[in-house]
């Protein structure tokens, strides 16, 4: 009876520490990973660009690079830009990058 009862409280509470951990995981800011980079392209393939933001590329830059483009090419006004890179759920410690990140927030395209 002993064995059971201490048997029953060692999972349970286990079970307890991993969902504290998947939990901050998943509810942290997130941080960037050094060499990260995210595609992102019009449907087309019109325009393309690759976020790197250790390096500068982020999304503010880009937004600005998509605008110049649609405003050189009116026939993309109305264009969508769609990120190509796949969101890897398999890779925990990345779970608050793609919920609280703006790069991963734009609709999906599979390339």
């Amino acid at each position: 009876m002993k064995n059971i009862l201490s048997s029953i409280i060692i999972v349970i509470s286990t079970s307890i520490l991993t969902f504290g951990a998947i939990t901050y995981l998943f509810f942290s800011k997130g941080e960037i990973t050094i060499g990260q980079s995210i595609q992102f392209q019009t449907e087309d393939g019109a325009f393309s660009f690759m976020l790197i933001p250790t390096k500068g590329r982020d999304v503010q830059m880009m937004e600005k690079a998509f605008e110049q483009f649609k405003e050189a090419n009116p026939t993309y006004s109305n264009a969508i830009l769609y990120r190509t890179t796949p969101i890897n759920y398999f890779k925990i410690k990345k779970w608050a990058n793609y919920k609280n990140r703006q790069e991963w927030q734009y609709p999906y395209l599979k390339s």
